[in-house]
């Protein structure tokens, strides 16, 4: 009676490949959950700079600033503008150091605005 006797079920080598394979799919999972999140956040937050610098420009058009330049902490970073003699304004938005959102452009000399708009 030597013969061979059948096993089943998995030898433990196999569940620990199993396993490690298994944990490398996950890490690669919530590596890109982890990506993702940030990406969502810095979306997020331009699309909030760009509505800050587009208020602060509509601002200095519908004024017609003169000339000179200001700042103010706005939500996590900070909002910067200038406008020169001649009407021209630029307006950034910075997170850090960083020059998050930036718009340039040029006043109506007559400060009424750029002309265009909603109307009512």
């Amino acid at each position: 009676m030597g013969g061979a006797t059948l096993r089943s079920g998995f030898t433990l080598v196999e569940i620990l490949v199993a396993i490690v394979v298994l944990q490398v799919g996950l890490l690669g999972v919530v590596g890109t959950l982890l990506l993702a999140s940030r990406t969502l956040r810095r979306a997020e937050l331009t699309e909030w700079a760009v509505a800050e610098v587009q208020r602060t420009a509509d601002s200095l058009l519908a004024i017609g600033a003169g000339t000179g330049g200001g700042q103010a902490s706005s939500g996590p970073g900070e909002l910067r503008w200038e406008v020169d003699g001649g009407g021209r304004f630029r307006v950034e938005y910075h997170s850090g150091s960083e020059i998050l959102v930036a718009v340039e452009g040029m006043a109506n000399p007559t400060g009424g605005g750029t002309g265009g708009g909603e109307g009512g």
